[in-house]
């Protein structure tokens, strides 16, 4: 513990350390908050630097320490870098007498979209959360990127399969390859607009580092185009087997139109 002549307020905490000055502070206990690739670790004692730690040094006294600190952590919380990746579905095909809803992929939209995951993998972009349109063509691409995704960690699929996932009509190879993450097939991704899938992204928690979500044109290109703070203009929009990887610095809750800057964007294609 030490005494000194600030008080930090818990709505001004910014990366680096902002302490705001306060008249009748008396004794006070410094907490460091340390971000880490995410992960948030508080302490109330000094701690020895740690290359590559994010520090915000916060004051406060001692009284108002139990009361501050939950903020501290979630304003800390919201600092955190988080990568969205908007990914369109591989090439899918247009049979006769199938509704759109049930497009399945070619057999290079298969392989695209391994390709996909195997690039995921390769620059450090594995989901933890999955928001994926219920359409054939959408599963059948998650399902082949989750494969890739495995293969690259060496992870082999679960034996078993969860009569859950079979008794849902889930195929059984797309609930073992999605085992190690956490998927939601969510219809506003097929059905809705821009708005609608915000919603969804705005709804992830903030423990979610990296956000992958499948979709469909137009919306998956109007949606990128909308987060990107400096867009670029692309009247083709997302090809298949494209990803649009984004950085949001802040919470998922501020995610929005200029919120986010577009990292790189990737055309999968699996060579033959």
């Amino acid at each position: 513990m030490e005494a000194t002549g600030h008080i930090g307020r818990c709505d001004d905490v910014e990366e680096g350390g902002v302490v705001t000055e306060a008249p009748n502070a008396k004794t006070l206990a410094e907490i460091r908050v340390e971000i880490h690739e995410g992960t948030v670790v508080a302490s109330s004692r000094r701690l020895l630097p740690v290359p590559g730690f994010a520090r915000i040094f916060w004051s406060l006294p001692v009284f108002e320490e139990a009361r501050c600190f939950g903020a501290v952590i979630r304003q800390a919380g919201r600092m955190s870098h988080r990568t969205l990746v908007l990914l369109r579905h591989a090439k899918a095909d247009s049979p006769d007498g199938i509704a759109d809803f049930d497009r399945p992929l070619t057999v290079r939209g298969h392989a695209d979209a391994m390709a996909a995951g195997a690039w995921l993998a390769q620059n450090g972009h594995v989901p933890n959360v999955v928001l994926c349109s219920p359409a054939r063509r959408t599963r059948q691409t998650w399902h082949q990127v989750a494969l890739a995704l495995a293969e690259a960690a060496g992870a082999a699929a679960p034996d078993s399969v969860p009569e859950s996932s079979i008794a849902s009509g889930v195929d059984p190879e797309t609930a073992r390859a999605a085992a190690q993450h956490e998927v939601r097939f969510e219809p506003a991704i097929y059905h809705g607009t821009t708005d609608d899938v915000l919603q969804l992204i705005r709804a992830v928690d903030d423990d979610v580092s990296v956000l992958l979500l499948v979709g469909h044109n137009p919306t998956i290109s109007q949606l990128s185009a909308l987060l990107d703070a400096t867009p670029t203009v692309d009247v083709d929009g997302l090809q298949t087997s494209t990803a649009a990887v984004h950085r949001l610095t802040g919470s998922w809750r501020d995610c929005g139109p200029g919120t986010t800057s577009l990292l790189t964007t990737h055309v999968a294609r699996a060579v033959f």
